[in-house]
């Protein structure tokens, strides 16, 4: 995962985990259920990815949109 292009993001590193854990959970859940045709982890979801990179896009626009709304104005 330190190599895929998502790294190049400012927030890349978070994105990774996010997507690491959610593939973390989803394959031992899978396991649990006795499903033999768990996944392969190595391969990269690009729709999920993509998905959770928007999301911590989203946040973190929302995070700066809040900072500039609450900077006080001199005019």
């Amino acid at each position: 995962m330190e190599t895929h292009l998502m790294c190049q993001n400012p927030h890349g590193h978070e994105m990774i985990m996010h997507y690491a854990s959610h593939i973390h959970r989803q394959w031992h859940n899978l396991l649990k259920l006795g499903d033999r045709q768990a996944f392969d982890i190595s391969e990269v979801n690009q729709a999920l990815m993509n998905s959770i990179a928007f999301e911590v896009n989203s946040v973190h626009q929302a995070k700066l949109a809040c900072k500039v709304n609450t900077t006080p104005h001199f005019l």
